[in-house]
């Protein structure tokens, strides 16, 4: 088997190979948060992504398994990148989120913590511009 190695996550990117890594994050109950947020990494070129959501009394309240090796139907959002929508946080509690990434090309992990309603526009002014870019290189 594979040893596991503890590592603080001092770099993001372990370049080519086949690497898996584990990150946790830990999110507190704040009272400016009213929105839902979102987890995730933004390369688009992760085999296998695993997100696990577990409260403050080591419950597992949600679970996801993506990448681009998995069927985009199994995507939480319809979007490029492997996230996961976070439940709320209950008062004076908090949740961890246990993310496994895996990938056979580069493991760079980028990732973001962001409200769903940024995630969404971002994402969808990205397929607006780049389909009319797109559109324009057709009629060329």
């Amino acid at each position: 088997g594979k040893k596991i190695e503890w590592i603080t996550l001092e770099k993001d990117n372990w370049g080519i190979g086949e690497h898996s890594v584990w990150v946790k994050l830990r999110i507190k109950n704040a009272p400016q948060i009213t929105t839902n947020l979102v987890v995730g990494s933004n390369n688009n070129t992760l085999n296998f992504a695993s997100f696990y959501v577990v409260d403050s009394s080591a419950q597992l309240v949600k679970s996801i398994h993506t990448g681009n090796m998995l069927p985009f139907n199994n995507r939480e959002l319809k979007i490029r990148y492997p996230c996961i929508v976070l439940p709320p946080v209950p008062q004076e509690t908090y949740q961890e989120v246990y993310m496994r990434f895996e990938s056979e090309d580069v493991l760079a992990l980028n990732l973001f913590l962001k409200p769903l309603i940024d995630v969404t526009h971002e994402h969808y002014t990205l397929q607006m511009i780049e389909g009319v870019f797109f559109g324009c290189l057709l009629i060329m």
